[in-house]
């Protein structure tokens, strides 16, 4: 009986075995052999839908439009499947093996902060440095232990913040200091610290006393780049000798947080309501950039700091504004390497409080 007319008999007839091979002759699309088709439905008669090989309900990713199954010989991968962590296998299909998972206990680090202390990590290649609380600082391993003794590094004009760089040898901080707390006018002084936590050096003095602002560093692969206190950008090494001429910059100081990416500087600023970028080549030279990056018409003024992290062709930034009414609304952008904003600006929080949102880079997007 061939009740379809595809050429193929009929396996069974009202429940009774035949000789045929047709597991449906009902459709004239089912038959073994057929051409298989993503629809949930056994054309080949295989046993099972076609393009479903381990028969875990989800498609083979890689030969329909629509398939979520990554691995298509395992009923225990798909989308969306519990991870099993530690066994080497990508089970939920996000591209990372085994996932994020707990590693250890959460580790107390420092009892003596309060809520404003915000922390920034570096990662070297085998530990993190942690700056926090305008100067603190801390090596720490990657299962959250804490290696030898809290340093301090402080800035003691202004609330202005310490800054770090890690030059793949060493850490070096730039700071912002004054012979008298009461005075404002500051010098930016150079520190310097093994990977071993063991002070290389004694403190450098970078600048004269005049200084106001927060001093920010960024590390080249050979160089340090510097922001002086008269707003100009220059190369030092990490023993604070002049590496460069100064050039004097327009458009952004970089006050506000500088970073190195595809051979250039980008140094961020923030002017009121408005975000501003300057890009410095190695040379040094600038490079030129629109007057404004953006600007918030609805803020009073926007964080001190900006967040970056650098994708490989773009340059995410995320910072929090100050509206009317104390409501602190988060954001997120992109540069790109010319330093013209690229897409919306999206508002990353519905909550009105965030403060210093961090973003970084985890190989198809941002977090």
């Amino acid at each position: 009986m061939d009740a379809d007319a595809d050429g193929y008999p009929a396996d069974e007839v009202y429940g009774t075995s035949c000789d045929g091979t047709d597991c449906d002759d009902s459709d004239d699309s089912i038959y073994p052999g057929a051409p298989m088709q993503c629809d949930g439905l056994d054309h080949d008669c295989s046993g099972h839908p076609d393009r479903d090989e381990d028969g875990d309900g989800h498609f083979n990713e890689d030969l329909c439009d629509d398939g979520d199954d990554c691995d298509d010989a395992r009923a225990d991968v798909y989308a969306g499947a519990p991870e099993v962590c530690m066994d080497g296998i990508d089970q939920d299909c996000d591209g990372i093996v085994d996932g994020p998972t707990h590693l250890g206990p959460p580790m107390l680090l420092d009892s003596s902060v309060n809520y404003e202390c915000i922390g920034e990590l570096i990662w070297t290649g085998s530990q993190f440095g942690l700056l926090y609380c305008l100067g603190k600082f801390m090596r720490i391993t990657p299962l959250g232990e804490r290696l030898g003794e809290i340093q301090e590094f402080p800035s003691n004009c202004n609330n202005h913040r310490t800054d770090v760089a890690w030059t793949g040898s060493e850490f070096v901080f730039v700071s912002s200091l004054a012979a008298d707390p009461e005075w404002p006018w500051c010098a930016m002084y150079l520190h310097r610290m093994s990977a071993d936590g063991e002070i290389v050096a004694e403190d450098v003095q970078l600048t004269e006393e005049g200084s106001s602002t927060s001093p920010t560093i960024a590390w080249n692969g050979e160089y340090l780049g510097f922001v002086t206190p008269e707003v100009n950008f220059k190369l030092i090494d990490v023993t604070g000798a002049d590496r460069s001429g100064e050039i004097d910059l327009s458009v952004a100081s970089g006050y506000s947080g500088m970073s190195y990416f595809e051979d250039r500087f980008f140094l961020i600023d923030i002017l009121g309501s408005k975000i501003q970028i300057a890009l410095v080549n190695s040379t040094p030279a600038q490079i030129p950039t629109p007057d404004d990056f953006y600007r918030d018409e609805d803020a009073v003024f926007l964080s001190d700091r900006i967040s970056m992290a650098w994708s490989g062709s773009r340059l995410g930034l995320a910072w929090h504004s100050f509206h009317e009414g104390g409501e602190n609304p988060a954001f997120f952008t992109e540069s790109g390497a010319n330093g013209v904003r690229v897409g919306d600006v999206i508002e990353l929080s519905e909550s009105p409080y965030t403060v210093d949102p961090q973003v970084t880079w985890i190989g198809e997007e941002y977090a």
